[in-house]
């Protein structure tokens, strides 16, 4: 009984589509593009999502990276604030902000805290590893404009093997009227006063009553932090 119900079935369908097949293949052709149309829909969206999901990544992740470099920013200022009060020097951290535009030999910086002393241009300006970059010149629009060892009008004392002359900055920075009875050689490194180190001695020349070293600066001006203490 149950096969006869089954192809009555079966004859009963063909019976329809010879009498309106038009109209079936009409009606199936319009579900298939529903269904079409819907997943197009759906498809849409789903890469919609999948875009703003990306951007979304994106974001996150430049954060994430700027959260990082600021921390790392943050930690090395404190770490430089630390190694100068060990060292017994009142400092406080600058951000280097980059050459002059006017003159090259000149570095502006900006205190990244709130300096509680009175700057005046006997501060110095070194790097985190006490190599220095030059001298404060003046203070305009919260940041500081320093003269740097390229610069003509830099001049200080200094030491060359223990042995004492002037160091004139510029391109070709140098010390002079060191004793003609130094014995001085290529490498050898060049402090001030204060024990700062200015760079290493690239060539000795002999000038009868003295001697001159020039100098090659170790202070590199890519640096982004420096520190601003007691000069001589």
């Amino acid at each position: 009984m149950k096969r006869y119900i089954n192809a009555f079935s079966y004859i009963e369908d063909a019976v329809i589509f010879t009498t309106f097949p038009v109209e079936i293949v009409a009606v199936r052709a319009k579900n298939s593009l529903n269904d079409w149309i819907k997943k197009y829909i759906l498809l849409v969206k789903l890469e919609n999502n999948i875009e703003q999901m990306e951007k979304q990544i994106a974001r996150l992740t430049v954060e994430n990276y700027a959260y990082k470099i600021a921390n790392s920013y943050l930690r090395q200022a404190l770490n430089m604030k630390a190694k100068g009060n060990e060292a017994g020097l009142h400092v406080f951290v600058c951000k280097v902000l980059g050459k002059s535009l006017i003159n090259p030999c000149f570095l502006v910086i900006k205190p990244i805290e709130n300096v509680d002393i009175d700057i005046t241009k006997n501060y110095l300006v070194v790097s985190k590893n006490f190599v220095l970059a030059g001298r404060l010149h003046s203070f305009k629009k919260g940041a500081y404009l320093v003269s740097t060892l390229w610069n003509e009008d830099f001049v200080t004392d200094a030491f060359v093997g223990g042995y004492r002359g002037v160091f004139y900055g510029g391109k070709r920075c140098c010390v002079k009227y060191i004793s003609e009875d130094a014995l001085l050689k290529k490498g050898m490194e060049v402090s001030n006063l204060a024990g700062f180190v200015l760079g290493k001695t690239t060539r000795i020349e002999n000038k009868g009553f003295y001697k001159i070293a020039y100098v090659k600066p170790d202070f590199n001006l890519s640096e982004r932090l420096v520190l601003v203490v007691k000069g001589e």
